[in-house]
């Protein structure tokens, strides 16, 4: 007569299979030796853009991974769609080359905003000629004004909404400035509201 195993024992024979399999198998099929010097040949590489002066800033579309935007001190702003195996120069044309600032609305990845001004505090830095906004992605760009500002150093656009955006911005840098402060506007830059001035 044979003896009767209980669910218990079935279960728990099932388990230790299981980790037979997962513990001992990969290491007879899996290991091997590896040469200490199979990853020496591998190196940090700039991807670009090659010119544009140092980044002062960069954004990134949430749902499209391999899409970002980054500023440079002193070349526009530059887009790659392939995680940086490419870059396309945008706003290349326009009144001012130094970015201090870029915000992609959460809402509608689409419009873009960016404030020119080197922020970096420096001898000689460039100044910038407002806040400039693509709706298209960066096809084009338009100037939506606080030009006497000069250097802006951060935007922030509401989650929600494209058109409720905050900037700071320095103005003057060597010197007292009434442009100095923080800005508002709700309109999506047609005005703006200089909430705060210190």
């Amino acid at each position: 007569m044979t003896p009767k195993i209980s669910s218990k024992g079935i279960l728990l024979a099932k388990l230790l299979s299981i980790l037979l399999i997962f513990f001992i198998t990969p290491n007879f099929i899996f290991s091997q030796i590896l040469p200490q010097n199979s990853f020496s040949a591998m190196k940090w590489r700039l991807i670009g853009p090659y010119r544009a002066g140092w980044g002062t800033c960069a954004e990134g579309i949430a749902n499209q991974p391999n899409t970002y935007y980054f500023g440079g001190a002193g070349g526009g702003v530059w887009k790659t769609t392939d995680a940086g195996r490419t870059w396309q120069g945008l706003m290349q044309n326009e009144s001012a080359a130094a970015v201090g600032a870029l915000a992609i609305a959460p809402s509608n990845p689409k419009v873009i905003y960016v404030g020119t001004g080197q922020v970096a505090l420096r001898y000689d830095i460039l100044d910038g000629n407002g806040v400039f906004k693509t709706t298209d992605g960066g096809e084009t760009w338009k100037n939506i004004g606080l030009k006497n500002t000069k250097y802006i150093g951060r935007i922030l656009v509401d989650p929600k909404d494209e058109n409720r955006v905050i900037v700071a911005a320095l103005g003057h840098v060597f010197g007292n400035s009434k442009d100095r402060g923080i800005y508002l506007t709700t309109d999506g830059g047609k005005t703006w509201n200089q909430t705060l001035f210190i």
